[in-house]
């Protein structure tokens, strides 16, 4: 097989995987009548927000005051904030804003180092929520971050 039929076979496919995903794709919406952005407001299921934390200091409460004063409803969403073993105050950063958090905020500490995506599982299997959402420990969340994901579950 030569150079160009190889050319030839791989630019087949590419055309024939951009039709099919993208022009056959808008066929199919407008076919059905559907809109390329469905959304359901009055869907307000149970949220846990997982925070991985190493190190952050002071900007941690930044980080989880911008998520408990989201617009999502505050019975709704909880958050909680794992520590993966911080060697500065950050522990005692979260825990102050957790004091005034009226019990949304959970902040769990590791006996050891496990890394980050241990310390997402083991936060997650500590939520009791229908949706959980993962938020770096260095964001800051506009107001409606969590509403609007949410909104797309139809």
């Amino acid at each position: 097989m030569t150079t160009h039929t190889l050319w030839v076979i791989c630019h087949c496919l590419a055309v024939v995987v951009f039709v099919n995903r993208y022009v056959a794709g808008i066929a199919m919406r407008l076919a059905r009548r559907k809109t390329w952005d469905e959304t359901r407001d009055d869907y307000e299921p149970t949220v846990t927000a997982v925070i991985p934390m190493f190190n952050e200091g002071a900007a941690i409460k930044e980080t989880l005051q911008s998520l408990l004063d989201s617009d999502y409803p505050a019975g709704k969403l909880n958050v909680i904030c794992i520590d993966d073993c911080s060697t500065d105050d950050s522990y005692e950063q979260a825990r102050e804003i957790a004091k005034a958090s009226g019990g949304r905020l959970t902040i769990i500490r590791n006996r050891t180092n496990l890394g980050k995506r241990r310390s997402i599982i083991r936060a997650t299997r500590e939520a009791e929520a229908e949706i959980i959402v993962s938020v770096d420990s260095d964001v800051v969340v506009d107001k409606d971050a969590v509403r609007q994901p949410i909104r797309r579950f139809t």
